[in-house]
């Protein structure tokens, strides 16, 4: 049965409001506060002695106007990066708030209510929660405690870009907490029963076209396809029966993970769910998750370190501590091969079915010469970032040959 109109839409706000007061929870520690799509309006920084609204800009497009909720925490802290449901916007901050056990970054999606540009499906929007961070890094040092102690926590919606956001920066997040979240935007396409979610996926292009004929696309988004690179330490629940986010999404995550010797927390709550993703959920089981997710980030407080060498997949694009990779287009998909040795990329090479440029940077010492060789060819290189970094432009193809560095 398709729902539309009105109908549709109440379903859809009562199951984000729902997954979005669980999470105020298990983050903050406060009491639930269901959200609601909030209009769209001119915003001016806010400052109350709690919590601020802030504009903070984007690194990839400076004609983007982001914002974000920052719930100061009462002692300094990690940083927490987080943001509303699928249908949701950022709220309204309130005067009387009070301050979180974290400093709390709550990112407003593109295009929702204080943010500009469209969203953007688990793509580039996904880099506006590291800017956000950086912001914060450089506004508001005096209530963190250690930098480099990062987490990201999302449910629902939210839940599968935190998914995507650990495949696309590997090594960048210390924990990260997954609720009720959607792992392979495919599989959500083909089990949404009321078409709330293909709508915006297709129809309002936030994906753009349906699985069938745009899989790739589907695929770059969704976390399932870089569980591969799963570095961070994640924990996960989901309700056994939840019926808009299927608990499937969160069975073949971990498993694939597990598989790869990932360290992965999960919890299945029986008979949890149906068109909000926790209802018949307990006290006790509230206060269970919210215990276990205070060890897990007590626990993991430093960002995870690359590998020597490996393989990731790139996922539209993919943004290491080394190194960086940006395909020609977000939906396209490749395989990169790479070796390290003292911290500086010295080999690497990429593969894919469709894309075939790539640009691919590195940090190389300042004034330190640099040569990249494909074969017995020399390939030019261009120093970015103030000279710290090195970016090339390269063809990509099926079958790859290595890129050396020296």
């Amino acid at each position: 049965m398709i729902l539309t109109g009105g109908r549709r839409r109440a379903l859809a706000l009562a199951g984000d409001a729902g997954a979005a007061a669980l999470l105020l929870v298990v983050a903050t520690g406060i009491e639930m506060r269901p959200r609601a799509v909030a209009p769209k309006r001119v915003a001016q920084e806010i400052f109350h002695s709690a919590v601020h609204l802030r504009k903070y800009p984007s690194t990839i497009d400076p004609s983007l106007e982001l914002w974000a909720l920052v719930h100061l925490p009462t002692e300094p802290s990690c940083i927490l990066v987080t943001s509303h449901g699928w249908h949701g916007a950022l709220e309204h901050p309130k005067s009387d708030d009070v301050r979180r056990e974290r400093l709390v970054v709550d990112v407003d999606m593109r295009g929702r209510a204080y943010s500009s540009g469209s969203p953007d499906l688990s793509g580039w929007e996904l880099h506006d929660w590291v800017d956000a961070v950086e912001f914060v890094r450089r506004e508001y040092a005096e209530h963190i405690s250690d930098p480099d102690c990062v987490y990201a926590e999302g449910g629902s919606g939210a839940g599968g870009n935190v998914y995507a956001i650990v495949g696309k920066f590997p090594d960048f997040f210390s924990a990260a907490v997954v609720h009720s979240g959607m792992s392979d935007y495919t599989l959500q396409y083909e089990h949404d029963e009321t078409g709330e979610f293909r709508d915006e996926m297709e129809g309002a292009g936030w994906i753009g076209g349906d699985a069938q004929s745009n899989p790739e696309g589907y695929r770059s988004r969704g976390g399932m396809t870089t569980v591969g690179n799963l570095l961070t330490p994640i924990h996960i629940n989901h309700g056994e029966t939840d019926v808009r986010v299927p608990v499937v999404h969160a069975r073949r995550y971990v498993s694939a993970a597990r598989s790869d010797g990932r360290t992965v927390g999960y919890i299945e709550w029986p008979g949890v769910g149906d068109r909000r993703h926790w209802t018949h959920m307990t006290p006790e089981q509230q206060e269970q998750l919210r215990l276990e997710i205070a060890d897990w980030y007590e626990k993991y407080q430093r960002p995870p370190a690359l590998p020597d060498e490996g393989t990731f997949t790139v996922a539209g694009y993919l943004v290491a501590s080394s190194f960086e990779v940006v395909l020609e287009h977000i939906d396209h998909v490749a395989e990169m091969r790479f070796r390290i040795e003292d911290g500086a990329l010295r080999r690497f090479e990429l593969s894919a079915a469709t894309t075939r440029q790539a640009t691919v940077r590195f940090r190389w010492p300042k004034g330190a010469p640099v040569r990249l060789s494909l074969g017995e060819r020399d390939l030019s290189a261009r120093r970015v970032r103030d000279g710290a970094w090195v970016e090339v432009d390269m063809a990509v193809g099926e079958s790859p040959e290595p890129i050396s560095v020296e």
